[in-house]
């Protein structure tokens, strides 16, 4: 099929994927965490209608294959944005790496090449236990039981018979 009889299938497809402002209103605030009776209502739907009628409407609505498609677009294309990766963290240090080391800025690169390391999990921070020279730690508190009692009262009552 050729000439203008595709001409017309294109834009008979195209208004079937094109959302009016209304159901572009709705599926935003969906979007941005409204319920779909709440966008529903919001974006001027079913102003009349009880809340469980309106529900129902809303959920017909959000089924509709436009709007579904909008919907997975948006969220798509949110999800690019967003992505940041280990490759992707790895490529921008690795990048400022080498810029530090043409610039000859040797404290940059290091400091992008152990951002390298610690995002892959290559340094580790070690820290030793224990006093100076290996010795055991010290108790942070110590606890002292006085017995006010007289010496040999204590011994009395303490020595077996």
């Amino acid at each position: 099929m050729s000439g203008e009889g595709s001409k017309t299938l294109v834009r008979a497809d195209r208004r079937r994927t094109l959302l009016t402002p209304q159901e572009q209103n709705a599926a935003d605030l969906l979007l941005k965490g409204e319920s779909q009776t709440d966008a529903y209502l919001t974006a001027g739907y079913a102003p009349e209608a009880d809340r469980a009628e309106a529900s129902k409407m809303a959920s017909d609505f959000f089924h509709r294959a436009k709007i579904m498609a909008y919907i997975a677009k948006v969220m798509a294309r949110a999800s690019e944005i967003a992505a940041v990766t280990r490759a992707s963290l790895t490529e921008e240090l690795e990048e400022a790496r080498k810029l530090a080391i043409a610039a000859l800025q040797a404290g940059p690169a290091v400091s992008a090449t152990m951002g390298k390391a610690k995002l892959h999990g290559l340094d580790v921070n070690k820290h030793e236990i224990g006093g100076p020279g290996g010795e055991p730690l010290k108790p942070a508190v110590e606890i002292h039981i006085v017995d006010h009692r007289p010496a040999d009262a204590v011994l009395a009552k303490d020595v077996p018979e």
